[in-house]
């Protein structure tokens, strides 16, 4: 992948979070423009902007194909935990912080806590929740 977004820890390590819940939720379209950077007055400091535009691509029907490489893969279905293995290693954040993110997005998908929605809204968490069930197996090899 060989992208860099921060030169700081943190950055990277929040940039880190979003590639995983991106690539958990099927949001093919993580493209770099949803990834935006939020500066102080003085135009000295950045940070990564909050999250927007997280959509489940695959249950769209358009393109699952991620525009950028995750490991040596693109389309969400191709990939696996070996190209997680490489990502994390692409993103130079630790293993052990990789390792941790993975599990946060793993336990969140599978113990979503919603709270009381609208049942039309819980269908739809429930479809995405299902579509990600196969990434979501990818990244519990990956963790071994």
């Amino acid at each position: 992948m060989g992208i860099l977004v921060h030169r700081d820890r943190e950055g990277k390590r929040e940039f880190a979070k979003r590639l995983v819940l991106c690539y958990a939720a099927g949001n093919s379209d993580a493209h770099f423009k949803n990834f935006s950077l939020l500066y102080n007055r003085k135009w000295t400091a950045r940070r990564l902007a909050p999250l927007y535009d997280v959509t489940c691509i695959p249950l769209t029907g358009y393109s699952t194909e991620m525009p950028f490489d995750i490991g040596e893969h693109r389309t969400l279905d191709e990939i696996d935990e070996r190209d997680i293995v490489i990502l994390a290693a692409d993103l130079d954040v630790g293993l052990n912080f990789f390792d941790n993110t993975v599990r946060d997005v793993i336990n969140t998908f599978e113990a979503p806590n919603v709270g009381t929605v609208a049942s039309s809204t819980r269908k739809m968490i429930d479809r995405v929740l299902d579509n990600s069930s196969p990434r979501i197996r990818i990244l519990k090899r990956f963790l071994g």
